[in-house]
């Protein structure tokens, strides 16, 4: 990337690196057409949105059915409820108010 947009040399290989080949590398990491080309390049990379999209892109495989609270999905599921032959995903505020209005065991709930 560095070296296709004209910011740096082409890579050395490590058994190929010599001192005059690095002397040459750096020479060039000096002239105006490198500079003006590291330039650009920080602009086109401070204007790219990497992380967001890489957050973007790892929520969308999140499996929502198995995360989300089965009573209030609005809020994340962190218990599991196995009841009537069903698995319930409960969210702290679900469980506290099932628990506090005597509908189920807070001892059968599981992280």
């Amino acid at each position: 990337m560095i070296a296709a947009s004209g910011a740096g040399p082409s890579p050395i290989p490590q058994r190929l690196l010599d001192v005059p080949k690095l002397i040459r590398a750096i020479n060039y990491c000096l002239t105006p057409e490198a500079t003006s080309a590291a330039s650009r390049l920080s602009i086109k990379i401070g204007e790219e949105q990497g992380i967001q999209e890489a957050v973007s892109s790892f929520h969308k495989q999140l499996p929502k059915r198995l995360l989300g609270c089965d009573l209030l999905p609005h809020l994340p599921a962190c218990w599991k409820l196995k009841q009537n032959n069903r698995a319930w995903h409960l969210s702290t505020a679900a469980a506290e108010i099932l628990v506090e209005g005597r509908l189920i065991d807070p001892k059968k709930l599981k992280v």
